[in-house]
């Protein structure tokens, strides 16, 4: 009987694992990190004083990748990806792959100016070559940043990293832009 518990146990973990982690890349999942950012929400309602920061990033000509190399080679892209945004990242920071080629980062007690330079670190890192096939693909990432404020929900910090992401873009890759309402 005990035996067969340990086996429930297990396999309970092995499901909430499952469903809150990306599999390729064992980063946490779009709801893992809607549960982080809700959270994060809560905590500046709570206290004003609090600062974070979400990142948005996304991978600059990715469908060329797995247009030329194919799709293991976009799957090796996303995991080193993730791996070197975990190398960046502090104990209290949460990442996830949120779908495809996009990204996000939690940054706990950090305003625009520090999420500037984890962005710049982090493209340092990501020009970094990968092998692949006994060649090396390159990529850098695009990146939105937004504070949280007071009033604004998960989806509003989303969205306004987003829109600061796609600003990024039009100033070419491998760029950082902090979402402005102006």
């Amino acid at each position: 009987f005990n035996s067969l518990m340990e086996r429930v146990d297990e396999s309970e973990r092995v499901l909430l694992h499952l469903a809150s982690h990306d599999q390729l890349t064992e980063l946490g999942n779009r709801r893992h990190m809607m549960k982080h950012l809700q959270e994060a929400v809560e905590l500046q309602r709570l206290r004003p004083e609090t600062r974070t920061c979400l990142v948005i990033a996304d991978i600059d000509r990715f469908k060329m990748i797995n247009d030329q190399y194919g799709h293991s080679a976009g799957d090796e892209v996303l995991a080193v990806v993730a791996e070197r945004i975990q190398t960046l990242i502090r104990a209290d920071d949460v990442a996830a792959r949120l779908g495809g080629d996009e990204f996000s980062v939690l940054l706990a007690d950090a305003g625009p100016e520090h999420a500037l330079r984890f962005c710049e670190k982090l493209n340092e890192r990501i020009a970094q070559p990968i092998p692949y096939a006994g060649e090396f693909l390159f990529c850098t990432l695009s990146m939105g940043i937004t504070s949280l404020d007071i009033g604004l929900d998960e989806h509003g910090a989303l969205h306004q990293a987003d829109q600061a992401m796609y600003q990024a873009k039009r100033l070419g890759n491998g760029r950082a832009a902090v979402f402005d309402a102006k």
